[in-house]
């Protein structure tokens, strides 16, 4: 987990050092992010109604917005194979619990992103613009299947490019110095500054910060997105183990 200087010239503070981290136990993640489709079925479902799904604080904020609804879908971001973004954590993580899953921690998504070779990108160690949604396309969001030529090892798309996406670690610079070896999970919110959430991924962007590697942080994990560049995924940690040849035949 992490980058080495030596390996990647484009390698960033916060990336730093590379470590050895062990996940202890097998898990799904979803291969997509989550799309507008799939969000609409859990807002037609009654998610915004049911307070059981969302945590305390997260009713809390929901009872005190003006529209008690999901936020509106941007014009031009709003088809249904398209990510679902302009979402507070609070949504992201009613809608995990609907789905009996829950937001990848950063190993999790850094995992399924680079592999146990650690690659600069999901493809492979070369930077390569036609496999992934940046800026030289177009300035939105394309369908999460669009480029499967830019899916990482395990099969996930849209591992860089087209969204940023949260994941349940809170964020801190140094986090990675503290080479914490077994499922590591960010800082505890107390030691967390400003409301500082991790995301992963990147959006339509440059090619330095296009990257499995990269980590940025947003504050106020609040509010709902003033921009259509934020979106998710989801995993679920597996009980029992699966076969191998298995691992694809769900699309959670």
């Amino acid at each position: 987990m992490g980058s080495d200087p030596a390996r990647d010239p484009d390698a960033q503070k916060d990336e730093q050092p590379a470590h050895l981290v062990w996940i202890t136990r097998a898990f799904w993640l979803d291969r997509y992010p989550v799309t507008n489709a799939a969000y609409a079925l859990f807002v037609a479902d009654g998610g915004y109604d049911n307070p059981y799904l969302w945590t305390e604080g997260g009713w809390r904020w929901r009872t005190h917005q003006q529209n008690t609804d999901a936020p509106p879908v941007y014009d031009g971001f709003d088809a249904p194979d398209q990510p679902r973004v302009g979402l507070s954590r609070y949504e992201m993580i009613a809608y995990a619990k609907w789905r009996k899953a829950f937001l990848p921690t950063e190993a999790q998504w850094e995992y399924a992103a680079r592999g146990p070779e650690s690659l600069i990108y999901p493809w492979g160690n070369e930077y390569d613009l036609i496999r992934f949604n940046s800026e030289r396309h177009i300035d939105k969001t394309t369908p999460v299947d669009r480029y499967p030529n830019g899916v990482s090892w395990c099969g996930a798309f849209d591992m860089v490019g087209n969204v940023w996406q949260m994941t349940a670690d809170w964020y801190d610079v140094d986090y990675y110095k503290r080479l914490v070896q077994d499922d590591p999970q960010g800082v505890t919110f107390a030691e967390m500054r400003n409301g500082r959430t991790t995301w992963r991924g990147g959006r339509h962007v440059g090619s330095l910060i296009i990257r499995a590697a990269t980590r940025i942080y947003s504050v106020h994990f609040e509010r709902r997105g003033s921009d259509p560049g934020g979106g998710f995924r989801l995993s679920l940690v597996i009980p029992l183990p699966v076969d191998v040849d298995d691992r694809f035949d769900v699309d959670l």
